[in-house]
């Protein structure tokens, strides 16, 4: 659900106990919250990747959900980690070996109760987010609690194939 919020969360005067949303506003300033930064990052990952690709996780990792996508693009990644502890991740496929460039953005907080305050307008916010990319093996580590999205392209010379 996307919402605007009046911005009484932020300051502990949440008159109905919902969620306020995705934006937060005061008089003087606009600000996206967690929720609306995890909107933001798959909105625009979703425009750029969109056809599916079969998934299987291999193991016991009930605690990370993925999805893989296609697109002339590339590949695009969408991982969520459930869970509160550390998690490495290796991705194999036959769609790796040509895929030689690699941006991650995750988005995770320092405890599930943080929210970006009036003060701390982008204390929960994306960022970049190394991985090592093998040939066909992308590898990761993974804080508890993080959405990440990846693109992975092929690259001939300097120029991306899109």
């Amino acid at each position: 659900m996307n919402t605007a919020a009046n911005g009484l969360q932020v300051f502990n005067q949440n008159d109905n106990g919902w969620d306020q949303g995705q934006i937060m506003m005061t008089p003087d300033k606009v600000w996206l919250s967690p929720y609306g930064w995890s909107q933001a990052m798959l909105s625009k990952h979703a425009k750029d990747f969109d056809v599916p690709l079969h998934v299987k996780i291999h193991g016991e990792q009930r605690r990370l959900e993925v999805g893989a996508y296609r697109s002339a693009k590339g590949v695009g990644l969408r991982l969520v980690h459930w869970e509160g502890t550390d998690l490495e991740v290796n991705i194999t496929g036959r769609c790796l070996g040509a895929l030689r460039f690699v941006v991650a953005e995750i988005l995770t907080a320092p405890s599930m109760q943080a929210l970006n305050s009036p003060l701390e307008p982008e204390l929960v916010k994306p960022q970049p987010w190394p991985v090592t990319l093998l040939p066909n093996l992308l590898r990761l580590q993974l804080p508890g609690y993080a959405l990440v999205t990846l693109e992975l392209r092929e690259l001939r010379g300097q120029v991306f194939i899109a």
